[in-house]
């Protein structure tokens, strides 16, 4: 069917141009979204000890009939990229293997091409171990700790995406830290840019040690990245994602106002490890410099929030980790992740459901399985005892129905909602 209105557009626009009068010709312009093919990269793992990661488009994940694999089929981009990877508008942005350069890429028909690359110019950063914020649609902004336990400090680099050119870099200046104590910052922290008022939020961990109890909000105006204020928020240990920012998993979420919202996790009183924690959401309301003092989300005693994606009208889904919730052995047991909404307004958590039962508890708790487009919510789940399948949670229905699955083997690693521009004339010479 989509074919079909594409080539359909590309008749019309020949037509148009061979049957031309002294008329105004009635010939209305093609709406954008009919050039634009919308589909998912779906990421998966093949194998455990040396694992592979594939990826491969796909338009259509709502027939539950369809079985999927990737035999002689999808982009093996093991060892070339990592899946911890910043995607828009149809591209992917990351430091490569090669730990170097910056590069833009694109992944499509089975295909990695290389669109442009940028070898680090002064600050440099390891593979995955860094965050990044948009400043506008084609301006990228990354940083991270500097990796220096003698002089801690926290770099910057801002890219023009067209071709990744270095605009500028420096390293932030007015952030305080006791480096004779043997204090640092976390690995990446996570940073927002907040086009209200031009100011980056970026979230670090001040700590000298693994695990710290409470985090910092630094503000820094974006066009001279000047540090404005450097808040303290110990309500929770720490922000969500601290080793690498959100270049795989959602952590944060802007609501229609303009509230930035931050998952949080704090040590449970009975952990024996790092990984038992209990979630929260926190809030910065637009134009404020502190996380709101009022307001504590995901207010529960149990439910470590793995990851946080906003779906609309004061609405988000959480995928969380509970084994006793799950009835999973333990925390460091599989399939012990689950998926629930949360109404922010009376932070009602409610299971999501499929024909009665919850949806199939999950094994992965370090991937992307959530994605809102169009009205709908598309969940990727890897069961324990069927095939990794997707979901599909219509938001104003309220109601979930069966999509694709992956043939057995597979894991799904991560769900990205992707997007190309069609060439009208292409696709009219296909025919």
């Amino acid at each position: 069917m989509k074919q079909l209105k594409f080539l359909l557009i590309a008749i019309m626009a020949a037509f148009t141009l061979v049957f031309t009068s002294c008329e105004d010709p009635i010939t209305p312009d093609p709406e954008p979204d009919d050039l634009v093919e919308k589909y998912f990269d779906i990421w998966v793992k093949a194998g455990t000890d040396q694992p592979s990661f594939l990826v491969k488009n796909v338009t259509d994940v709502s027939d539950p009939s369809v079985v999927i694999d990737y035999i002689n089929a999808g982009a093996d981009i093991t060892g070339k990229l990592d899946e911890e990877i910043i995607f828009s508008d149809g591209y992917y942005y990351e430091i490569p293997v090669s730990a170097d350069r910056f590069g833009k890429y694109h992944i499509y028909d089975g295909k990695l091409t290389v669109i442009a690359e940028r070898p680090f110019q002064g600050n440099t950063y390891k593979r995955y171990r860094y965050t990044h914020c948009w400043l506008d649609k084609t301006t990228l902004c990354i940083m991270a700790w500097n990796g220096d336990k003698v002089k801690p400090g926290i770099i910057w680099t801002k890219l023009n995406t067209t071709d990744m050119s270095i605009i500028a870099e420096g390293q932030l200046e007015g952030v305080e830290i006791d480096a004779e104590a043997g204090f640092y910052f976390s690995t990446s922290g996570i940073a927002k840019y907040r086009e209200s008022d031009g100011y980056i939020i970026y979230m670090t961990q001040k700590k000298s040690k693994f695990w710290s109890e409470d985090f910092n909000v630094i503000f820094i105006k974006a066009s001279d990245m000047s540090v404005k204020c450097d808040v303290k928020e110990s309500r929770v240990h720490t922000m969500a994602g601290t080793a690498y920012g959100e270049l795989l998993q959602d952590k944060t979420f802007w609501d229609e106002k303009g509230n930035l919202y931050v998952a949080c996790n704090t040590e449970r009183e009975d952990a024996t490890s790092y990984t038992q924690q209990v979630g929260n959401l926190l809030r910065i309301n637009k134009g404020e410099f502190q996380f709101d003092p009022n307001y504590m989300g995901h207010n529960y005693d149990a439910g470590k929030l793995i990851t946080s994606t906003y779906m609309g009208d004061n609405m988000a889904i959480l995928y969380i980790q509970d084994p006793v919730h799950t009835n999973a052995a333990g925390w460091g047991s599989n399939y012990n992740c689950y998926f629930a909404i949360l109404d922010l307004t009376t932070d009602e958590r409610t299971e999501l459901m499929y024909d009665g039962k919850p949806l199939p508890y999950s094994l992965g708790t370090f991937a992307q399985f959530a994605v809102v487009r169009d009205g709908k919510v598309y969940l990727a789940t890897n069961p324990e005892t069927a095939a990794p399948g997707i979901y599909i949670y219509d938001i104003v229905t309220k109601t979930m129905t069966k999509g694709l699955s992956v043939q057995e083997g597979y894991s799904f690693r991560r769900l990205v909602p992707m997007e190309r521009e069609i060439d009208v004339t292409m696709e009219l010479l296909k025919y």
